[in-house]
């Protein structure tokens, strides 16, 4: 369970990074 966290974290993260990226909050 230790490994998936970061992984999990990490993949969170990037769906975050690119969605801001395709729709920026103003």
């Amino acid at each position: 369970l230790r490994p998936v966290f970061p992984y999990l974290t990490r993949l969170l993260k990037k769906d975050i990074s690119l969605h801001h990226y395709q729709v920026p909050k103003g």
